[in-house]
This record gives structure tokens, C-alpha cells and sequence, in this order.
């Protein structure tokens, strides 16, 4: 038992580091002003008004609906399938080329890595979060929210929450019963951690902007978004991996 609970502390630990990186970066410290036109409510005042809004109910519920796979392309060969990680650098060009293109291969390489079956679904789950964000931000000023505050209210999913993806327990494999439930539970805190960050990122973005008005018929993703989408995707490989490192040592 505890060898098992030192397992989990680390697998908490390195959890936390991966979080750590992104705060250190800094991008959105430029976000972080205050109006002197308008009376800014305290985070606590923030907090609890979000906690009572339909609107960021919806978030949650669109939040948890994300696909927990993905972060990574599969490739079959004779061999089987073979797992490969994607750069930052290549998912900018595979977006790019599918959205102002409409590049098929570029199409099912952006599906497959942000965990879809198709891309038309990935959009349309994509573009209606952001509608989401903007309908918060144009309402609070989000960005003086901090990663632990976004913990917070993001919380815990109930079970209905979990299960309306696909009929699964946010992407958690199921596992034979006589396994502990450790992992599991440490997997979802992780996810969940994942998720924390993204939005603090997600909500960083579109206060600086980076979804203003574009023509017509025109879809454009902007660096800063990204980077946020690249980085949850990352975060939820990591806490897959760790998730099978936390059974085979069991």
C-alpha cells in the first residue's frame, strides 16, 4: 500500500511539473490589466458569479465532451500500429492546410491528433466552445482568473457529465475490477488538471483577441490558439502514458 501511494505521489509530481511549464512561459501575463473605466470585481466575487452562469455550465458540459485520446497519430504496418508524436510546428501546417485549403490528408491528420473521427466534427465542437469563451469574456474579465481558481470551478464532472461522451468515463479505458481504482483517479485528476490549463490558455487567447471577426465563410486559427490546442493534446497523451506506467507497476 505504500509503494503504491510513493507511485502515486510521483505520478502527481510529474503532473505537476507539465502544468508548471506552461505558467512559466508567461504569454498571457500581457492579459493581465485591469480598466480603470469600470469596477473590476474581486476573483472571489468572479468565482462564485461563474459558478451561478448557464453560460459557463455549458462550458463544463463542452469541456468534458472533449475527446481524452488523441496527441498522437497511429500508423499501420505489418508490424501493427505504431504510434508517432506530431510537432508543434507540423499540427500549425496540417491546420493551416486544412482550413484554408481543405486538404484531406491535412484534414484526418488534424482529426486523428485532436482525438475525432472526422475533422467537420472537430470543427464544429471547436468553433462551438469558442463561441463559449467569447460569450464569457465579453461578460467577465476571465483573465484574472489563475490556473487554481479554473481548478476549481472546473471541479469534478458528475457521472451523467463523464458519460455523455461516447458512453465512456472521459476516455478512462475500463480495467479489470480487481485493480485498484488509484490510477483511474489520478488519470482523472490529471485530465481535469489538463483541462484547467487549456481554458486558462483558451480564455487568454480570445481575451487578447485572437478570434476577431474574420469574412464570411472564412475560418482562421490564430498562434495563440494553437498553441493551446497543441498543449492539451500533449497534456492528455502524458497523462494516458502515465496511466499505463500506473498499471504496469501495480
Amino acid at each position: 500500500m505504500k509503494a503504491n501511494q510513493a507511485k502515486a505521489r510521483a505520478f502527481v509530481m510529474r503532473t505537476l511539473l507539465i502544468l508548471a511549464g506552461v505558467l512559466s512561459v508567461g504569454i498571457f501575463n500581457s492579459c493581465k490589466k485591469q480598466s480603470s473605466d469600470q469596477s473590476v470585481p474581486s476573483n472571489e466575487t468572479l468565482v462564485r458569479n461563474l459558478k451561478e452562469d448557464p453560460v459557463f455550465y455549458k462550458l463544463r458540459l463542452q469541456l468534458f465532451q472533449l475527446p481524452a485520446q488523441g496527441g498522437s497519430l497511429v500508423n499501420s504496418s505489418r508490424s501493427g500500429e505504431v504510434t508517432r508524436e506530431l510537432s508543434r510546428s507540423a499540427f500549425e501546417h496540417h491546420m493551416q492546410r486544412a482550413t484554408r485549403e481543405s486538404d484531406p490528408v491535412s484534414q484526418q491528420i488534424v482529426a486523428e491528433f485532436t482525438g475525432y473521427s472526422s475533422f467537420q466534427l472537430f470543427l464544429t465542437s471547436y468553433l462551438s466552445l469558442q463561441e463559449t469563451y467569447h460569450a464569457l469574456v465579453r461578460k467577465y474579465p476571465m483573465h484574472q482568473l489563475t490556473i487554481k481558481e479554473w481548478i476549481l470551478l472546473l471541479g469534478e464532472p458528475s457521472n451523467q457529465q463523464h458519460n455523455l461522451q461516447n458512453g465512456t468515463d472521459d476516455g478512462i479505458p475500463v480495467v479489470s475490477s480487481s485493480i485498484s481504482g488509484l490510477c483511474e483517479e489520478i488519470l482523472r485528476t490529471c485530465k481535469n488538471n489538463a483541462l484547467a490549463v487549456y481554458s486558462l490558455e483558451a480564455s487568454g487567447c480570445t481575451s487578447l483577441g485572437a478570434l476577431g471577426p474574420t469574412p464570411p465563410g472564412v475560418i482562421l486559427f490564430s498562434a495563440c490558439e494553437l498553441f493551446a490546442l497543441y498543449h492539451l493534446k500533449q497534456m492528455q497523451r502524458m497523462c494516458n502514458l502515465e496511466y499505463q506506467k500506473c498499471l504496469e507497476k501495480k
